[in-house]
Parts: C-alpha cells; structure tokens; sequence
C-alpha cells in the first residue's frame, strides 16, 4: 500500500494534525477511525488467515487504522517511507525472503495456565481475544512474541515449585492440526533478594516495552514516558529498601541483574513508539505495531 485508501469500503480520511502532538488529544491519532479493518481482521482470524503489510507511502498514510489487520490477525507490518530502491531494496527483499520462508503456523489458538494462587491478569501483542483466557491468531511465525503478566493473589508455598503451561493449538503449512505444549516450573522464594537474584533484565524490558505500547493508546505519551520511569525507580527502590538497608544512604546501590534497567527504560523512552515530539503520527503506530509484535532478542538489539 502506498497511498491512504479513499473510495470504496473502508475508504479513510486524513486526521493527521500536528496541533495534537504533545497535547492529551494526541492518542486519539493511534485509535482506529474505522471499523470496517477491526471487522474484515476478526473475519481472517476465524479463517485461519494472518495478513502481513507493506507500507510505502509519501504521505500520511493512517497506519493506526490500517494496521489493525496485521494487529489482529497475527501478521506484521512492514514500513518503507518515501521508497527508493537503491537505498531499501536490499532491506525489502530480505523482508520478503523472511515473510514468505519462516516458519508459520495456521489457526491458532493460544492459551497460558498457571497453578493455584497466580492468575493471568493481561495479555500484550498483535492477536485477537475472544474471551479472557484464549488468544486467537490467524497466523502465528517464528519471529512473533506475547508478553503475560501473572499476578499472584493467594498464598504459594515455598516447598512446592510454581507451574506455567503454554498451550498453542495450530494447523502446519502441510495442514496437521497439532497441539505444542511448553511446561515450566520455577521456584518459589519468600526472600526479595532471590527474586533480585535470578530476574532476567531482558524479559522485563520487552514485557514493559509492550505495555507502554498498550498505555499509550489510553494515556499521552508524556504520561507514559513518566510511568516506565516511575516503574523503574519503584523496582530498585524496593531492593534498596529491602536488601541493600544497612549501606550509607548517599550510596547508589543496584542489584547486579537490573544495574542496566535505568540506561534501556531511559532508551526505551527515546523509542519512536512513546518519544512524541515532531514524530508523525504514522511512524509512532508503526513502531508501537513492531514493539508489540517483537521478541526478547530483537527488542534489545
């Protein structure tokens, strides 16, 4: 797609203003101004069919509208402004090569289960949910990933392991219908320092990257730049309260597995997907898409 679609179904208008950068207007901009995707994207998904995007457009093009389809249905959204072969062709073919080679899985229905005393409390990503439990994708590739948070509100016991379930059911490329399985079991500690101890940095940077994303569409940007810093000076207060007491006060004291989180909360506030300032509103969906959809390894690179 190049130019913003005008005639015929889902016909757009351009809603791009400038005057609503910074101001609490500003995410009605990243909002859908149609139904019409949401509609044909909820049909893909019960069709087993996942739509990926190629954006090259001049001009506004409303990504946030259109990008609901690739949102949706498990697809991608690919994003070329101002295209000049010499300088993006290579960058295209590998996108290509990529989107038509990697592994995809077809009709899929994803669901997380824990045991007794945590619950699933949200889902972040691109897929479609139908109910509170299931997340329903047309497709789903090697290159995708969802982000849970679990929240515990009963009493674990420190002498039994704690178990998550991932259960994806898929149709293969050769057409099996299939059920994947991942188990964990993680133990559990009631010492805050453990927890520090054994934190993994980058999982926690991709979850929050792909929950600001999902604020951003309900709050300004400025307030969501405040929340991730404000999350992140929470989490190493909280160790130095609680593990790190009896040093001197005026002593900057992190833990060793979080030393790095204010240097990427602080780059991921400088994101093209929650930064704001002179950024159009296209590039900003767009980056919130890609955030959304993007693993652990490929939001850190």
């Amino acid at each position: 797609l190049s130019t913003i679609p005008t005639v015929g179904p889902g016909a757009l208008k351009h809603r791009e203003d400038t005057k609503l950068y910074g101001t609490d207007k500003e995410k009605n901009l990243f909002v859908p101004q149609d139904g019409f995707y949401r509609g044909v994207a909820e049909e893909c998904v019960d069709a087993g069919i996942g739509i990926n995007m190629f954006f090259f457009p001049s001009q506004y093009i409303d990504v946030a509208t259109i990008g609901v389809l690739p949102g949706l249905t498990g697809g991608e959204v690919l994003f070329h402004p101002r295209f000049d072969p010499v300088r993006d062709g290579v960058k295209l073919l590998s996108e290509v090569r990529r989107t038509v080679l990697r592994e995809t899985a077809y009709n899929v229905t994803m669901r997380l289960r824990c045991s007794n005393g945590l619950r699933v409390a949200d889902h972040f990503g691109n897929f479609f949910q139908h109910n509170a439990t299931d997340l329903e994708l047309g497709t789903m590739d090697a290159d995708k990933c969802i982000a849970a948070l679990v929240k515990h509100d009963g009493k674990l016991d420190e002498k039994h392991e704690a178990y998550f379930q991932c259960a994806v059911l898929y149709t293969t490329a050769e057409g099996e219908r299939r059920v994947r399985c991942h188990n964990i079991a993680v133990p559990v500690t009631s010492l805050l320092g453990n927890v520090f101890r054994y934190a993994d940095m980058d999982s926690t940077v991709a979850f929050y990257s792909k929950e600001v994303v999902s604020l951003a569409h309900a709050k300004p940007l400025k307030e969501v730049r405040h929340y991730l810093t404000d999350k992140c000076v929470k989490i190493l207060l909280a160790y130095r309260r609680n593990c790190a007491s009896s040093t001197s006060p005026g002593q900057l004291i992190l833990p060793e597995s979080f030393k790095l989180f204010p240097l990427y909360a602080l780059a991921l506030n400088k994101t093209k997907c929650i930064k704001g300032g002179n950024v159009t509103s296209d590039v900003l969906a767009f980056y919130m898409r890609f955030f959304r959809a993007q693993g652990v390894s490929a939001v850190m690179s």
